[in-house]
């Protein structure tokens, strides 16, 4: 197989990526390398080129079992191949189907989590120097929609970083059309996953029916699309350059709390920028800090993060961690107050009683009835509440799918619970067993107050 590769075409296609490599200080000779290798034109494509440099490559192959025969067929490509061309290969197979009966992330989050978990054990258990994957240029101009749609800072649009730890992208030199030329002149083998042919993901739809626009405007959009992206990465290393700086002169850290001299803040040119610069590291959001720089207050709100929490001290913003229980899900809310979290705000206070409105991002609860405090967090496997007016015990996974809820809104809804219970799917609908009664004494009013930014 290794002497099809052959030839000035190939010769400039080596030192291409050899020398795209290279920019980001990263010198294959000699090195150890683990290429991720799905059986695809793109993997293949790297394979084949890597090969021929002298580096040592070895491969790592996941089978997700998602395909059945095709899923096979695809190992036992890639695992000729390797056998061709000398190549140590590493396998291993997820069975995603079960694994996501009892987890609320998708295929694609879940196998990406668990794949990239298994390439770090590989990297550490044989020192491995570098971790390799396939993306080219058009997976970094479909990043760049995808975040854009989503909601991003200057970071977010920059696409894939060519180098990030110790995980490195040799072939974003490269287009996917000319992947494609260099597969079908050297006949490279590789199989297609005719999942990538259809709509059904956000990233399929942005490449099959948006990126053709702009191709179709500027035939070489991919290409300066990479350039536009390079150039916004060196613009951000030279803004966060600036950060570096305002960061040693605004900030302290005084017995353990994280304090931004808030005055000062005030005075640069973009405070919302700057302090989301300071404090994302704790978990706090852009939504956050542009209510922290909207708000006239000078006390009294609480910003949440899964493990901070910032209070506004006069002068000072102060940042420390969260008291009580809380874990990468779970925040605890400490009685009356507002509350802000990464996408709204919680209003929690006592009231001499309710008044209903059909509004469903303010409801009454029995304080009476609550068996600890409050505590925020998004929905796990497993859980069910007692939803008001309904028939009784559901799973909210059920609820959900009645609801129909995309499992991006199921990943964006946050639960207020009290002990083991769910109290309220926040902005949606009460436990039955917390709600007002004739015989409440004592009632706790709540509302949801979400972002819009």
């Amino acid at each position: 197989m290794q002497d099809q590769f052959a030839g000035p075409k190939w010769k400039e296609a080596v030192k291409r990526c050899t020398d795209f490599l290279a920019t980001v200080g990263v010198i294959l000779d000699q090195k150890h390398i683990l290429l991720a290798v799905s059986g695809g034109k793109d993997s293949m494509c790297m394979l084949a080129l890597l090969v021929t440099t002298r580096a040592r490559v070895s491969v790592a192959h996941v089978n997700y079992g998602l395909r059945g025969a095709d899923s096979d067929a695809d190992t036992g490509m890639v695992r000729e191949a390797c056998n061709e061309l000398g190549v140590v290969l590493h396998e291993k197979r997820f069975d995603l189907t079960l694994r996501t009966q009892t987890n609320d992330e998708s295929l694609q989050q879940l196998g990406r989590r668990l794949r990239y978990a298994w390439f770090e054990e590989l990297s550490t258990s044989h020192q491995y120097d570098y971790i390799c994957t396939a993306h080219h240029q058009d997976d970094a101009a479909e990043s760049f929609f995808i975040n854009l749609m989503r909601g991003t800072g200057l970071k977010g649009l920059m696409g894939i970083p060519v180098l990030r730890g110790n995980i490195i992208r040799p072939m974003l030199c490269f287009t996917r059309a000319e992947i494609g030329d260099l597969v079908q002149q050297y006949e490279i083998r590789y199989r297609e996953d005719a999942s990538n042919l259809g709509r059904d993901y956000l990233r399929n739809r942005i490449r099959h029916d948006i990126i053709p626009l702009f191709k179709g405007e500027r035939a070489h959009f991919i290409t300066r699309m990479h350039a536009t992206q390079q150039r916004l990465h060196d613009e951000y290393v030279l803004l966060e350059d600036y950060l570096i700086r305002l960061k040693s002169e605004l900030c302290n850290v005084d017995r353990g709390t994280f304090v931004v001299d808030r005055e000062r803040l005030f005075m640069t040119t973009s405070p919302a920028i700057v302090l989301l610069y300071f404090i994302q590291q704790y978990g706090f959001s852009w939504a956050q800090c542009m209510g922290i720089v909207k708000s006239t207050q000078t006390s009294g709100t609480i910003y949440l993060s899964h493990s901070h929490r910032l209070v506004v001290d006069r002068n000072r913003i102060c940042v420390v961690p969260s008291s009580g229980v809380h874990d990468e899900e779970s925040i605890q809310v400490e009685g009356d107050g507002q509350y802000v979290l990464s996408d709204g705000e919680l209003i929690i206070s006592h009231a001499d009683g309710s008044t209903f409105n059909g509004d469903p991002n303010i409801e009454f609860v029995d304080a009476s009835k609550l068996p600890g405090p409050f505590i925020v967090r998004h929905w796990r496997a497993g859980d069910f509440f007692y939803p008001l007016g309904g028939p009784g015990r559901q799973k909210l996974q059920d609820y959900f799918t009645n609801q129909k809820n995309s499992v991006l809104d199921k990943q964006k809804v946050w639960l207020l619970t009290a002990g083991e219970d769910i109290v309220w799917v926040i902005g949606m609908r009460l436990d039955n067993r917390y709600r007002i009664t004739a015989g409440t004494t004592h009632v706790i009013r709540l509302e949801w107050r979400p972002s819009d930014v």
